[in-house]
């Protein structure tokens, strides 16, 4: 929806991606959770765990913005050249995604 320059398009674009973020954290965090739980794993590993996501997302944070930065002086000043980057990188973790990711169906009864 960045592509847009209309004012309620943007908006809403920045609403979707507030309720995105959530559901993506949240879910996660609680797949994790329950997962851990189930196979009976150390809850300090899970503390670890999530110590270890919160750092790493730092360190991706600060390329992700130098890589943005590098987007848009390429583009000759397009703000919306980071967008694309990221469809990009998107697109390639989707195929990743897709060959490599098996299924968990969970258990049937």
């Amino acid at each position: 929806l960045k592509h847009f320059g209309h004012f309620y398009i943007l908006l809403l674009g920045g609403v979707l991606s507030g309720i995105s973020t959530s559901i993506l954290w949240s879910s996660f965090e609680a797949w994790m959770v329950s997962e851990h739980r189930a196979r009976g794993y150390d809850e300090l590993w899970l503390a670890n765990t999530f110590s270890l996501m919160t750092i790493s997302n730092f360190l991706v944070a600060i390329p992700s913005g130098l890589i943005a930065d590098t987007a848009i002086w390429v583009s000759d000043g397009n703000p919306v050249a980071p967008y694309n980057v990221a469809i990009a990188v998107l697109a390639c973790g989707i195929v990743l995604c897709v060959a490599n990711w098996s299924e968990n169906y969970g258990e049937t009864d």
